[in-house]
């Protein structure tokens, strides 16, 4: 589907032509590729990481240097797994930069069994340095009834996914 751009617009109370509305739209567009300055992404496709004995078990680790120490570091983190538990089946995941942990979240049931998970972490960092930053994402059992969390690793379409954008302020 092909976009068309109209004859006329009328923006407020200015209006503008077909050619004023382009150039509008390019300017906008090169404002937001300029605002992401760096992409760094990784995945994980072979083997699965399991925690146990409410020991933290590190998934995935990215390195990413920011160009100014204004950027702020936006990351994603998308991963599943299972937690076994003879009670309070509770997966905890989070992420950290370097060994300060930015985000934690518990996920699961009051009951003994599998408890299978998903999760999607999305946090805005601020460094506020130039120094290469070292953002990991982990795994670890939410309560002392859960034996084991695993992570499952099967391929990289459906593996978990670590990602880091710098944005220029």
């Amino acid at each position: 589907m092909a976009w068309t751009t109209p004859a006329t617009v009328v923006a407020g109370s200015t209006e503008l032509t077909a050619a004023l509305w382009n150039e509008q739209v390019r300017d906008n567009a090169t404002a937001i590729r300029a605002a992401q300055v760096n992409v760094v992404q990784v995945t994980k496709s072979n083997g699965n990481v399991t925690s146990t004995g409410g020991t933290e078990q590190t998934v995935l680790t990215l390195n990413i240097t920011p160009s100014s120490s204004d950027s702020k570091i936006l990351l994603l983190c998308s991963a599943g797994g299972n937690a076994i538990a003879s009670s309070n089946a509770i997966a905890r995941v989070m992420l950290y930069r370097s060994t300060t942990q930015l985000l934690r979240y518990d996920q699961g049931r009051g009951d003994a069994g599998t408890y299978y998970w998903q999760t999607s972490l999305t946090h805005l960092d601020s460094p506020a340095s130039t120094s290469q930053q070292t953002y990991t994402f982990r795994i670890n059992r939410g309560s002392g009834g859960t034996s084991s969390v695993t992570c499952v690793a099967s391929d990289s379409a459906d593996g978990p996914r670590l990602v880091a954008m710098e944005i220029a302020v």
